[in-house]
């Protein structure tokens, strides 16, 4: 399961409320326990005996609950108590119950595209009284009507930011957000005022790099990312693909992996992915070497 699943749980608690024959609950595992399982049973079960009501529980961050709390879930589910919703951006064969999984059905929510990131900025836009145009244009054309909006962005910079933030649209909302704030304070402009002959603003790329620092590529070191990407490096040399193969190797340098790890797993490419060449073995030394050197950097 990916992103996006708060969102989920809000769509599902309005159809829940339009319809008015499921009572939908929402928890989170990093505040709640036990107790709170037990008090959300005990309603389930007079709604469903009193008003003939079904209740949807909804578990944020389920993968933090222990296999002890999870199997609280286990005979309120069976008994039809409960439809249990789970959200966890964990891998869920590893964090959760063999038991609860039996009793569930997983769902793998994608990333969005950048297309679609790119379709929910454009709808901000509005809400942010900002209009898009092709290219950075001149001031004069800007300011020869009155009635135009203050701020102004280019088509390439909403590109830029959709594939910035890495399929989140969270990221790419707060990044619009402060790209635009930004521009209104840098040029003393409040967001009630009128258009002006010298008040016009242009957010260009450069802002919006500004305003994110970084490119927000999740990672984690021990979960999913953290293997695919090695995966994707070793399959990018087998296939002989150099641009793909520098990709990943830096992207995962830039998330903070472990060069050692990546040396480790270069010396494993370099002599079985490679071939039967002379290259190979001069690739094997080259990372060989490069392992050597980073041990001796890091232990001497």
């Amino acid at each position: 399961m990916c992103l996006y699943m708060t969102t989920l749980a809000r769509i599902i608690a309005q159809q829940c409320k339009q319809q008015g024959s499921c009572r939908f609950v929402q928890l989170s595992a990093t505040c709640s326990g036990v107790s709170d399982i037990k008090q959300v049973v005990t309603q389930a079960h007079n709604e469903q005996r009193m008003f003939k009501r079904k209740t949807i529980l909804f578990i944020d961050e389920i993968h933090r609950f222990s296999k002890l709390q999870q199997d609280s879930f286990l005979p309120h589910i069976e008994n039809g108590t409960i439809t249990l919703i789970g959200a966890t951006t964990e891998t869920p064969s590893v964090q959760l119950n063999k038991a609860l999984l039996s009793r569930c059905r997983v769902v793998h929510l994608e990333k969005l595209t950048i297309e679609n990131i790119e379709i929910i900025l454009k709808r901000a836009l509005s809400t942010l009284d900002v209009q898009i145009i092709a290219d950075a244009v001149n001031s004069t054309e800007l300011n020869a009507d009155a009635n135009m909006p203050l701020i102004y962005i280019e088509s390439e910079a909403i590109q830029a930011l959709a594939g910035l933030c890495d399929g989140d649209a969270r990221i790419a909302l707060n990044g619009l957000e402060m790209a635009v704030k930004s521009c209104k304070v840098q040029n003393n402009l409040r967001s009630d005022s009128t258009s002006s002959a010298s008040g016009h603003v242009t957010i260009t790329t450069e802002h919006i790099k500004m305003g994110l620092h970084r490119t927000h590529l999740l990672y984690d070191r021990a979960g999913d990312e953290h293997y695919n990407m090695i995966s994707a490096l070793q399959k990018s040399i087998r296939g002989s693909d150099q641009n793909a193969a520098l990709y990943w190797l830096v992207r995962m340098l830039e998330s903070g992996e472990d060069p050692m790890y990546i040396a480790r797993r270069l010396i494993d490419a370099a002599a079985g992915d490679v071939g039967e060449c002379l290259e190979a073995h001069v690739c094997l030394v080259v990372c060989v070497t490069m392992f050597m050197q980073d041990y001796q950097t890091q232990w001497h």
